[in-house]
């Protein structure tokens, strides 16, 4: 299996181990999921964002 090179730090998502994107607070996602490029970002107001990256 592949492995992701994004992840959901904080504040931050990190594309190959960089800070790419800044979330600011309403966005910060209460709970995240990462399939390969795609991010999925659960927010507690029940909305979701999912961000796709071009690795």
């Amino acid at each position: 299996p592949q492995t992701s090179q994004v992840f959901v730090q904080h504040e931050w998502i990190s594309l190959h181990q960089q800070r790419m994107l800044w979330l600011p607070s309403e966005y910060r996602p209460t709970c995240t999921a990462v399939y390969g490029s795609v991010v999925f970002l659960g927010h507690s107001s029940g909305r979701t964002t999912f961000l796709k990256f071009h690795t």
